[in-house]
């Protein structure tokens, strides 16, 4: 079989020079229905904007019992046909039988709504919510009773207006919104169109009960998924889309076709779970309580999930919960997720960027939290090699000593090609002192040695907090620190991470010391603390104490119950702290006793 097509370049769609396109003239004869008594129950329409909807002729005809599925693009909610079918939607069970589809982009594209891109799933879906009940400019599709907005081939956030009005989100818990294209690396013209058959299939199927939308909707991210994979078939001028790959939700051969390293597992319904949206009440402030799907889904369970984290590793609950995994870093705190996404964009963009100057960004969190171990990670999945990351330990130096030659080190990596990424280790250390000597580089992206200005060039500054183990606690020493140019520093960075390790957050504001269960002493790489104070050797960095067996002396009960401690109400918390009991157990040395104990 040969390999099929995808798309290497959108440019874009054409029309006739003048005039409209012969399909759209109603003497053309190319389009015709039945007649309106024999109008059919179920009408999916595709508006691409392209003037279709101007022309009233060509309408299909809509009995108030049909169930119409309406697949919107920009400009939204414009038009005959909008009004057409709004009107005769709202003539029927006040729009029980109209399903709108959108996407979320047509959304972003207007100045005056904000939805974040990429942060995480909470964040998006609690800004949805808000803009489509708040915001003016959304008034047409807040009124839909049944909105679908498609975030790619990773989301669907589904709206029901009315009396009583509710949100749900379906998502795939182990992705970001992009990320399965991101990872197949496919792209092709025609998804969304898969997602809504797929969609009206499913709810055809179910005789046009629209009571478990969410369920269709999974379908629908299927098929959109599987049109990524399939590509297209055949040769010009007969290129074909493979429809029996991508709508036989039962077959995998789909999964045979090409190179299937790819996709790392089947793509079925289960891939994605579901879960009702917190109602929204304002718009400049959509989220003012802080949502958490781990929150939500562990609430009357915690204990037992993390009993279950301790002893097997694993709890189903967990598969429904959004995770972060870039490399070997693995998190389902929502504050991580978003910092280290943020982070990982902006470092993403900078890299395929034009932007000739330093990007800076600080990292803060307690000793153990594994500050480098996450932005190595992220580094490394963006593309950065290992030979050009390098570290330096501010702490162990004097005033000036070795600054240069680390800023030369940044220079010879550059010259040599690559981008470089370089730490500065408890920068915050001396009493700031260090900070006043950053600011040129940072700024200008020069540096001065022996009366010589040096071009740092295009390079990755990671400034790693010691001192500090919040940016907010950092931030807070400005007015007092001016000398030492704190807020200057500040303002010259681009970006943050709180790393939140396995501390509780009342440790972590207080500035813990190190914890016998930390994240660098095994991580999820199944490195060893002696391994990591190794590589801390070769690259100069201070080598942190590592835990002792005698974590190990603790029962599952024990460890549970340290993992809760008092934060029973910080699910993030309890969740980092099982799976670092679960991975010390696993990874680190122990007699036979030890290991009983530990599963018994």
């Amino acid at each position: 079989m040969k390999e099929p097509w995808y798309l290497d370049e959108y440019t874009g769609y054409a029309g006739p020079d003048r005039g409209i396109p012969s399909c759209l003239d109603p003497s053309s004869q190319l389009v015709t229905w039945p007649k309106p008594e024999l109008a059919p129950r179920l009408v999916v329409i595709d508006d691409t904007g392209n003037g279709f909807r101007r022309v009233p002729a060509l309408f299909p005809p809509c009995r108030a019992e049909s169930l119409v599925i309406y697949k919107v693009h920009r400009p939204l909610t414009r038009g005959d046909l909008w009004k057409r079918v709004e009107g005769a939607s709202s003539g029927s069970s006040s729009g029980e039988n109209l399903v709108v589809v959108v996407s979320v982009n047509d959304l972003r594209t207007l100045p005056e709504v904000n939805i974040s891109s990429g942060l995480s799933w909470e964040r998006t879906a609690r800004e949805l919510l808000s803009q489509i009940r708040l915001n003016p400019y959304l008034e047409h599709l807040g009124r839909c009773r049944n909105l679908l907005v498609v975030l790619d081939t990773d989301e669907v956030f589904i709206y029901h207006s009315g009396p009583r009005p509710l949100a749900r989100l379906v998502f795939d818990p182990k992705r970001w919104e992009g990320g399965f294209r991101t990872e197949t690396k496919r792209s092709v013209v025609g998804w969304t169109n898969a997602f809504t058959a797929a969609l009206a299939a499913q709810i055809y199927r179910n005789e046009g009960r629209l009571e478990n939308l969410h369920e269709a909707a999974k379908a629908g991210l299927v098929a959109a998924r599987r049109m990524l994979v399939a590509g297209y078939r055949g040769t010009s001028p007969s290129i074909r889309i493979p429809l029996e790959n991508v709508f036989n939700l039962s077959d995998q051969s789909i999964f045979k076709l090409g190179d299937t390293s790819i996709l790392k597992g089947k793509v079925t319904c289960d891939s994605f779970a579901s879960v009702v949206v917190p109602a929204s009440t304002s718009l400049p402030d959509p989220d003012p309580d802080y949502w958490r799907i781990l929150e939500t889904r562990t609430r009357n369970i915690r204990m037992r999930v993390a009993e279950s984290l301790v002893r097997k590793g694993r709890h189903p609950v967990m598969e429904e919960v959004p995770e972060l995994k870039i490399g070997g870093l693995s998190t389902s705190d929502r504050s991580e997720i978003e910092s280290f996404s943020a982070v990982r964009k902006l470092l993403w963009e900078y890299l395929n960027g034009e932007d000739q100057q330093p990007l800076s960004i600080a990292v803060f969190g307690a000793p153990g939290a594994g500050k480098s171990f996450g932005v190595k990670q992220i580094a490394q999945s963006i593309g950065i090699s290992k030979e050009a990351i390098g570290a330096l330990n501010l702490s162990q130096l004097g005033p000036t000593e070795g600054l240069n030659s680390a800023f030369h080190r940044i220079r010879d990596i550059g010259l040599a090609g690559e981008v470089p990424l370089f730490f500065f280790d408890e920068f915050d250390s001396r009493n700031l002192d260090w900070l006043k000597l950053f600011l040129a580089p940072m700024q200008d992206g020069e540096f001065e040695d022996r009366g010589v200005n040096y071009h740092l060039g295009r390079c990755i500054l990671v400034f790693a907090g010691g001192t500090s183990t919040t940016f907010e606690a950092f931030a807070e020493r400005q007015e007092e620190c001016k000398a030492q140019k704190l807020p200057d520093f500040i303002s010259r960075l681009r970006g943050f991470i709180n790393i939140m390790g396995p501390n509780p957050r009342r440790l972590a504001d207080e500035g813990a010391a190190a914890d016998p269960c930390k994240r660098e002493s095994v991580n999820e790489q199944g490195k060893t603390a002696q391994d990591s104070a190794a590589e801390n050797e070769e690259s100069g960095a201070q080598t942190r104490s590592t835990a002792g067996t005698s974590a190990f002396q603790k029962t599952p009960a024990e460890m549970v119950a340290d993992a809760l401690g008092a934060e029973l109400n910080d699910p993030g918390y309890v969740i980092r702290r099982a799976k670092l009991w679960r991975t010390l157990i696993m990874k680190a040395p122990q007699t036979p006793e030890l290991r009983h104990n530990a599963t018994r």
